[in-house]
Order: C-alpha cells, then sequence, then structure tokens
C-alpha cells in the first residue's frame, strides 16, 4: 500500500501577478538529495507548489523518497505535481516549472523527438536504454490523459529579485512574457519549493521504500 506523508500545506494570498498568456495554474517544482557522511546513505526528498493564478492563492506538499538520484527525485516531483492536478483540476491551462533543465529538456524535446520508444525499452539516439524510464512513462501517461493545456518550462535555482532581468529573458524563449512582479513571485514560489525539499532531507533518519515498489 502507497502511503502518503503531507509534511505541510498551507493557502496564502498573493499579489502582483501578470502573465502575458492565459495560465490558469503554475506548478512549481524541486528536489534534493543529502547523502550522510557517517553511514553513507542518501536521503531524498521533493517538494511542489501549485499556485492558483485566478484566486492568488497556493498549495505546497513534500515528501521524501527511496531513490538517490536527483534526476529521479525531480522527475517524481513533476510527476507527483501533474498528478495532483490531474486529480483535481480540469480544463485549464497549467505552467510547470523546474530547475532541473535535464527533466525539462527530456519532456520537450528527447520524448517527442530523439528517443526511440517504439520498443518496450526506450532509447536514445545513441541506442543506449534511457535510465529512469518507468518515470517518464508515468508523467506521459499523466500528460496524454489530462484535459488541462500544459507548458513545461525551466528556470535556474537560487535566484534573487536582482535577476528579474534574466529570467525574464530565459522566459521569452519559452514564448512566456512577464512583468518584473510575476518574476518576483516566480522567484519566491521556487525558493518554496526548494526549500520545502531541502527541510524533507535535513529532517530524514531513515527512508520507507514506498516509492520503487510503487514504480514495479
Amino acid at each position: 500500500m502507497l502511503v502518503i506523508h503531507i509534511y505541510i500545506i498551507f493557502i496564502v494570498k498573493i499579489k502582483g501577478m501578470s502573465v502575458n498568456m492565459k495560465i490558469d495554474y503554475v506548478i512549481f517544482t524541486d528536489a534534493s538529495v543529502r547523502k550522510d557522511k557517517v553511514t553513507g546513505k542518501c536521503f531524498t526528498g521533493y517538494a511542489y507548489v501549485i499556485l492558483n493564478v485566478n484566486k492568488n492563492t497556493y498549495i505546497t506538499y513534500s515528501n521524501y523518497l527511496t531513490n538517490d538520484s536527483i534526476v529521479f527525485a525531480e522527475a517524481w516531483a513533476i510527476y507527483s505535481g501533474l498528478r495532483y492536478v490531474s486529480k483535481h483540476i480540469k480544463n485549464s491551462n497549467i505552467l510547470v516549472v523546474s530547475d532541473s533543465k535535464l527533466n525539462i529538456d527530456i519532456l520537450t524535446n528527447y520524448i517527442p523527438n530523439k528517443w526511440n520508444m517504439t520498443d518496450k525499452i526506450w532509447r536514445k539516439s545513441d541506442g543506449k536504454p534511457v535510465k529512469n524510464q518507468k518515470i517518464y512513462q508515468l508523467i506521459l501517461k499523466l500528460i496524454s490523459n489530462t484535459t488541462n493545456k500544459l507548458k513545461f518550462v525551466h528556470i535556474n535555482s537560487h535566484k534573487f529579485q536582482d535577476d528579474s532581468a534574466e529570467i525574464i529573458l530565459k522566459f521569452k524563449k519559452y514564448k512566456v512574457s512577464m512583468n518584473k512582479d510575476t518574476v518576483n513571485v516566480f522567484i519566491n514560489m521556487n525558493s518554496i519549493a526548494d526549500k520545502l525539499a531541502t527541510t524533507i532531507t535535513g529532517k530524514l533518519k531513515h527512508q520507507k521504500p514506498f516509492v520503487l515498489k510503487y514504480l514495479k
């Protein structure tokens, strides 16, 4: 049985949000990995923040994994956020924001354009098997079955208000126009996701193998 632990969930008001495209929700995702220097065991946490643009509110969620790969954890954070909206949100335009460039590239470029997914084992352009294939299959299934319109974008981690001009230029590459107030909101939301994930890994003393069992 899959057991989900909610460490923190709350709603607050947000002001000053303006995106020059029809966006109803924004999902901010992040993950963190820490290694115990004594035991050598890795502790992996993930988090997502879902911003309701129309109501100016957001919810947060964080949890832990057994897998010690940061790429897997970042992908799981994206999957978890999408799984939540697939259950609770319908027929909406959703922006998915991650600081994992690799995972954004996988979802926007490698899967649609580069990987061979005709066989049971997915393969990259060089013929090697795709790592973490099962989590990407789960994400792809959610994307295929959703009634929501999704757009995936990458944002660099640990950005501050002084970096707003850089972020505005970067998001233009994804055809998303933002003003400075919106950038500050994005920076704050991304920071919250980061803090939630790192807090989880800092508190963990052991891990329960529910995620890897769930993927089998």
